[in-house]
Protein backbone atom coordinates (compact mmCIF):
# COMPACT_ATOMS: atom_id res chain seq x y z
CA UNK A 1 0.00 0.00 0.00
CA UNK A 2 2.80 2.42 0.86
CA UNK A 3 4.65 2.34 -2.46
CA UNK A 4 1.45 2.40 -4.50
CA UNK A 5 0.13 5.37 -2.53
CA UNK A 6 3.42 7.21 -2.97
CA UNK A 7 3.41 6.76 -6.74
CA UNK A 8 -0.26 7.77 -6.86
CA UNK A 9 0.54 10.89 -4.82
CA UNK A 10 3.34 11.87 -7.20
CA UNK A 11 1.23 11.11 -10.27
CA UNK A 12 -1.66 13.19 -8.97
CA UNK A 13 0.79 16.00 -8.18
CA UNK A 14 1.75 16.13 -11.86
CA UNK A 15 -1.90 16.15 -12.92
CA UNK A 16 -2.58 19.01 -10.52
CA UNK A 17 0.52 20.88 -11.66
CA UNK A 18 -0.58 20.83 -15.29
CA UNK A 19 -4.23 21.52 -14.39
CA UNK A 20 -5.55 18.24 -15.78
CA UNK A 21 -8.01 17.59 -12.94
CA UNK A 22 -9.85 20.91 -12.88
CA UNK A 23 -13.03 19.42 -14.33
CA UNK A 24 -13.08 16.74 -11.63
CA UNK A 25 -12.45 19.36 -8.94
CA UNK A 26 -15.34 21.49 -10.20
CA UNK A 27 -17.67 18.48 -10.26
CA UNK A 28 -16.68 17.50 -6.71
CA UNK A 29 -17.16 21.09 -5.55
CA UNK A 30 -20.70 21.18 -6.97
CA UNK A 31 -21.59 17.90 -5.28
CA UNK A 32 -20.07 18.94 -1.95
CA UNK A 33 -21.77 22.32 -1.97
CA UNK A 34 -25.14 20.57 -2.15
CA UNK A 35 -24.46 19.42 1.40
CA UNK A 36 -23.46 22.88 2.56
CA UNK A 37 -25.52 24.53 5.27
CA UNK A 38 -25.23 26.01 8.76
CA UNK A 39 -24.46 22.67 10.42
CA UNK A 40 -21.89 21.66 7.79
CA UNK A 41 -20.31 25.11 8.03
CA UNK A 42 -20.05 24.79 11.81
CA UNK A 43 -18.45 21.35 11.52
CA UNK A 44 -16.08 22.67 8.88
CA UNK A 45 -14.94 25.58 11.04
CA UNK A 46 -14.45 23.25 14.00
CA UNK A 47 -12.39 20.77 11.97
CA UNK A 48 -10.36 23.59 10.43
CA UNK A 49 -9.36 24.90 13.85
CA UNK A 50 -8.72 21.54 15.51
CA UNK A 51 -6.72 20.27 12.54
CA UNK A 52 -4.22 23.12 12.44
CA UNK A 53 -0.51 22.42 12.76
CA UNK A 54 -0.40 24.54 15.92
CA UNK A 55 -2.57 21.93 17.67
CA UNK A 56 -1.87 18.59 16.00
CA UNK A 57 1.93 18.73 16.03
CA UNK A 58 2.30 19.68 19.73
CA UNK A 59 -0.18 16.91 20.55
CA UNK A 60 1.96 14.46 18.56
CA UNK A 61 5.10 15.70 20.35
CA UNK A 62 3.54 15.21 23.78
CA UNK A 63 2.32 11.71 22.85
CA UNK A 64 5.75 10.75 21.51
CA UNK A 65 7.46 12.13 24.63
CA UNK A 66 5.21 10.04 26.88
CA UNK A 67 5.89 6.93 24.82
CA UNK A 68 9.63 7.60 24.90
CA UNK A 69 9.50 8.09 28.68
CA UNK A 70 7.84 4.68 28.96
CA UNK A 71 10.64 3.16 26.85
CA UNK A 72 8.33 2.78 23.83
CA UNK A 73 10.81 4.35 21.44
CA UNK A 74 9.57 2.64 18.28
CA UNK A 75 6.02 3.71 19.02
CA UNK A 76 7.27 7.26 19.60
CA UNK A 77 9.01 7.17 16.23
CA UNK A 78 5.78 6.03 14.59
CA UNK A 79 3.91 9.01 16.02
CA UNK A 80 6.67 11.42 14.98
CA UNK A 81 6.26 10.31 11.36
CA UNK A 82 3.41 12.81 11.23
CA UNK A 83 6.15 15.42 10.81
CA UNK A 84 7.07 13.72 7.53
CA UNK A 85 3.61 14.57 6.20
CA UNK A 86 4.25 18.22 7.06
CA UNK A 87 7.67 18.18 5.41
CA UNK A 88 6.36 16.67 2.17
CA UNK A 89 3.39 19.04 2.25
CA UNK A 90 5.61 22.12 2.55
CA UNK A 91 8.04 20.93 -0.13
CA UNK A 92 5.18 20.15 -2.49
CA UNK A 93 3.52 23.50 -1.95
CA UNK A 94 6.80 25.39 -2.34
CA UNK A 95 8.37 23.52 -5.25
CA UNK A 96 5.54 22.04 -7.29
CA UNK A 97 4.09 25.35 -8.42
CA UNK A 98 7.24 27.35 -9.08
CA UNK A 99 6.36 29.90 -11.81
CA UNK A 100 8.28 29.19 -15.00
CA UNK A 101 8.98 32.89 -15.55
CA UNK A 102 10.75 33.13 -12.20
CA UNK A 103 12.80 30.01 -12.96
CA UNK A 104 13.88 31.52 -16.29
CA UNK A 105 14.77 34.77 -14.56
CA UNK A 106 16.86 32.91 -11.98
CA UNK A 107 18.77 31.09 -14.74
CA UNK A 108 19.60 34.38 -16.47
CA UNK A 109 20.43 36.35 -13.34
CA UNK A 110 23.93 37.47 -12.33
CA UNK A 111 25.74 35.00 -10.02
CA UNK A 112 25.88 37.62 -7.26
CA UNK A 113 22.09 37.90 -7.24
CA UNK A 114 21.46 34.18 -7.66
CA UNK A 115 20.64 33.50 -3.96
CA UNK A 116 17.97 36.20 -3.99
CA UNK A 117 16.55 34.88 -7.26
CA UNK A 118 16.39 31.35 -5.86
CA UNK A 119 14.47 32.55 -2.82
CA UNK A 120 11.99 34.37 -5.04
CA UNK A 121 11.13 31.35 -7.17
CA UNK A 122 9.39 29.60 -4.31
CA UNK A 123 5.64 29.75 -4.73
CA UNK A 124 3.33 31.22 -2.15
CA UNK A 125 1.74 28.24 -0.30
CA UNK A 126 -1.61 30.03 -0.43
CA UNK A 127 -1.51 29.76 -4.21
CA UNK A 128 -0.23 26.17 -4.16
CA UNK A 129 -2.53 24.15 -1.90
CA UNK A 130 -1.59 20.58 -2.96
CA UNK A 131 -1.83 18.48 -0.85
CA UNK A 132 -4.25 19.16 2.00
CA UNK A 133 -2.24 19.15 5.21
CA UNK A 134 -5.36 18.84 7.33
CA UNK A 135 -6.34 15.69 5.46
CA UNK A 136 -2.85 14.19 5.54
CA UNK A 137 -2.49 14.62 9.30
CA UNK A 138 -6.05 13.44 9.97
CA UNK A 139 -5.65 10.25 7.93
CA UNK A 140 -2.24 9.49 9.44
CA UNK A 141 -3.26 9.99 13.07
CA UNK A 142 -6.54 8.13 12.54
CA UNK A 143 -4.54 5.30 11.00
CA UNK A 144 -2.48 5.05 14.18
CA UNK A 145 -5.66 5.05 16.25
CA UNK A 146 -7.20 2.32 14.09
CA UNK A 147 -4.11 0.14 14.54
CA UNK A 148 -4.14 0.64 18.31
CA UNK A 149 -7.81 -0.31 18.59
CA UNK A 150 -7.52 -3.28 16.23
CA UNK A 151 -4.46 -4.69 18.00
CA UNK A 152 -5.56 -4.20 21.61
CA UNK A 153 -9.33 -4.36 21.82
CA UNK A 154 -10.90 -7.81 21.92
CA UNK A 155 -14.45 -6.48 21.69
CA UNK A 156 -15.57 -6.66 18.08
CA UNK A 157 -18.49 -4.20 18.53
CA UNK A 158 -16.09 -1.63 19.97
CA UNK A 159 -13.66 -2.06 17.08
CA UNK A 160 -16.48 -1.64 14.58
CA UNK A 161 -17.76 1.43 16.43
CA UNK A 162 -14.33 3.10 16.39
CA UNK A 163 -13.72 2.26 12.72
CA UNK A 164 -17.10 3.68 11.70
CA UNK A 165 -16.35 6.80 13.73
CA UNK A 166 -12.99 7.20 12.01
CA UNK A 167 -14.54 6.82 8.55
CA UNK A 168 -17.22 9.41 9.34
CA UNK A 169 -14.64 11.81 10.78
CA UNK A 170 -12.39 11.54 7.73
CA UNK A 171 -15.35 11.93 5.38
CA UNK A 172 -16.38 15.08 7.25
CA UNK A 173 -12.82 16.39 7.12
CA UNK A 174 -12.57 15.82 3.38
CA UNK A 175 -15.98 17.25 2.50
CA UNK A 176 -15.56 20.34 4.64
CA UNK A 177 -12.16 21.07 3.09
CA UNK A 178 -14.11 21.54 -0.14
CA UNK A 179 -17.18 23.31 1.25
CA UNK A 180 -14.99 25.70 3.27
CA UNK A 181 -13.07 26.60 0.13
CA UNK A 182 -9.81 25.44 1.70
CA UNK A 183 -8.93 22.83 -0.94
CA UNK A 184 -10.27 21.28 -4.13
CA UNK A 185 -11.02 17.57 -4.30
CA UNK A 186 -7.62 16.70 -5.79
CA UNK A 187 -5.84 18.24 -2.78
CA UNK A 188 -7.96 16.17 -0.40
CA UNK A 189 -7.10 12.98 -2.31
CA UNK A 190 -3.44 14.01 -2.35
CA UNK A 191 -3.37 14.44 1.42
CA UNK A 192 -5.00 11.03 1.85
CA UNK A 193 -2.46 9.36 -0.44
CA UNK A 194 0.43 11.04 1.36
CA UNK A 195 -0.73 9.66 4.71
CA UNK A 196 -1.35 6.21 3.23
CA UNK A 197 2.20 6.17 1.89
CA UNK A 198 3.59 6.65 5.41
CA UNK A 199 1.16 4.54 7.42
CA UNK A 200 2.70 1.12 6.54
CA UNK A 201 6.02 2.33 7.98
CA UNK A 202 4.27 3.57 11.12
CA UNK A 203 2.33 0.31 11.51
CA UNK A 204 5.54 -1.69 11.14
CA UNK A 205 7.18 0.38 13.88
CA UNK A 206 4.16 -0.10 16.14
CA UNK A 207 4.15 -3.85 15.53
CA UNK A 208 7.86 -4.09 16.33
CA UNK A 209 7.29 -1.99 19.44
CA UNK A 210 4.50 -4.28 20.62
CA UNK A 211 6.65 -7.36 20.06
CA UNK A 212 9.58 -5.80 21.92
CA UNK A 213 7.38 -4.71 24.82
CA UNK A 214 5.80 -8.18 25.07
CA UNK A 215 9.21 -9.86 25.09
CA UNK A 216 10.42 -7.47 27.78
CA UNK A 217 7.37 -8.15 29.99
CA UNK A 218 7.79 -11.90 29.64
CA UNK A 219 11.44 -11.59 30.62
CA UNK A 220 10.60 -9.59 33.74
CA UNK A 221 7.85 -12.01 34.80
CA UNK A 222 10.10 -15.10 34.55
CA UNK A 223 11.42 -16.09 38.03
CA UNK A 224 15.10 -15.35 38.62
CA UNK A 225 17.32 -18.34 37.94
CA UNK A 226 14.56 -20.39 36.34
CA UNK A 227 15.30 -22.16 33.12
CA UNK A 228 13.63 -24.66 30.91
CA UNK A 229 14.21 -28.21 32.00
CA UNK A 230 16.28 -30.34 29.64
CA UNK A 231 15.86 -34.08 29.33
CA UNK A 232 18.64 -36.35 30.63
CA UNK A 233 20.85 -37.82 27.94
Amino acid sequence: MGAGSLFAFLGLALLVRFELVRALDRLAARLANRLDGPSVELVGELLTETGRIELTLPLALVTAALLWWRARRLAAAAVLLVFATVLVEVLSKELLFVPRSEVAEAVRTHPRRLPIAIVRIFADPDDAPYPSGHMARAVFLCGLLAWAVASRSRLRPFRVFVCVGIVLFLAAMGITRITEGEHPFSDVVGGTLLAMALLPVAWWLLERDRHTSHTSRVGRCRPFGSRRATPDP
